[in-house]
């Protein structure tokens, strides 16, 4: 256990990026949606969150307009190709 807990402190920003999606699928679980329906919330909220992180890292950095676009555009690409490959492994 201990080994989990440093690695767990370690890597809490990965932990924090979760948070988001599983808090969806709990919320779904408790409000009895399938379990299709959970993952998918939980996917959508991830690509969200993506495109948030990416447009308040840009706002942060005082990015110019054209360099904030940008920001975004990167976290919908990211967004999208997690989309694709759960169509493609689905």
């Amino acid at each position: 256990m201990g080994a989990l807990a440093r690695a767990l402190a370690r890597d809490w920003a990965i932990v924090r990026g979760a948070t988001l999606p599983l808090l969806a699928l709990v919320l779904a679980w408790v409000a009895g949606a399938p379990l299709v329906t959970g993952v998918s919330i939980a996917l959508w909220s991830t690509i969200a969150s993506l495109i948030a992180f990416e447009l308040f890292a840009g706002i942060r950095a005082h990015a110019a307009p054209g360099e904030l676009a940008f920001e975004v555009c990167v976290g919908a690409a990211m967004g999208v190709a997690i989309l694709l490959l759960k169509i493609i492994l689905h």
